[in-house]
């Protein structure tokens, strides 16, 4: 058992707050939890009000994996809850969030290994992007090739934002929440991305693709069926990212 506490005091609103922190791992067997509870209090953006207003957090987290011979188990558990004494936009002067995530990993071989994970979040009044479920599928390995000159990695994933509704979404310029007020039904979001990178003796070679659907379809020259990735009203939509990136490292 590891445990570490942490006691704060700060003025606000004429009187004096506390915050807290609460950190402990424990090690059951093959089981490891981590518990986490924090109590924080915080100014608002200076953007959001005049004078020096506060608000405050409180949130809850608990964490267990399970190792069972090749194969690793996690359950994440969280609970998010705010609240501020003034009104701002729209905002909610106090909201919840909980969140659930559920983790399966498992290693076939070194140069296999298969990635499943789902996000589930249930909000009550609370500032957040609007996405319920979150999947991702994830495949990824290391390779020797070159009687082992040359060491290959992969990373091969799929994200999907399910079951969406219109929440927040960042300021473009002052960076704060913002109601969405659209009643357009979102769509779900699928980014299929790879990453492949390149080690020879002290250099790096690294080639990432995000948003594959996007790049084929440009390829292809059939822009009709472009997907492009859109989660803020404010901003362009994204469409894909295409990186070559090398690093040299100089040892003396």
């Amino acid at each position: 058992k590891e445990s570490k506490y942490s006691v704060g005091f700060i003025p606000y609103e004429d009187r004096v707050g506390g915050s807290s922190s609460i950190k402990s791992k424990f090690v059951m067997g093959s089981i490891h939890t981590t518990f986490n509870i924090e109590h924080i209090i915080r100014p608002a953006h200076i953007a959001m009000v005049d004078s020096l207003l506060f608000e405050v957090k409180d949130q809850l987290n608990l964490k267990n994996e399970l190792q069972f011979n090749k194969t690793r188990f996690g359950f994440n558990f969280a609970i998010y809850k705010e609240s501020r004494s003034f009104y701002y936009r729209e905002l909610p002067s106090d909201g919840t969030n909980f969140w659930v995530s559920l983790n399966i990993n498992h290693l076939f071989t070194k140069n296999l290994i298969f990635d499943i994970s789902y996000d589930k979040s249930k909000a009550i009044k609370y500032v957040y992007d609007g996405i319920r479920d979150r999947l991702k599928l994830k495949i990824s390995g290391d390779l020797k090739l070159f009687s082992k000159a040359m060491a290959l990695s992969y990373i091969f994933s799929i994200d999907g934002y399910l079951n969406r509704q219109n929440g927040y979404a960042l300021s473009p310029v002052e960076k704060f929440p913002v109601k969405v007020n659209v009643e357009d039904k979102l769509k779900n979001i699928w980014v299929p991305s790879l990453s492949i990178t390149s080690t020879v003796k002290n250099v790096e070679i690294k080639y990432e693709m995000i948003n594959i659907l996007n790049i084929a379809y440009d390829f292809l020259g059939k822009s009709d069926l472009d997907s492009p990735i859109i989660f803020n009203p404010f901003f362009p939509s994204e469409s894909r990212l295409a990186s070559l990136s090398i690093m040299w490292n100089f040892y003396n």
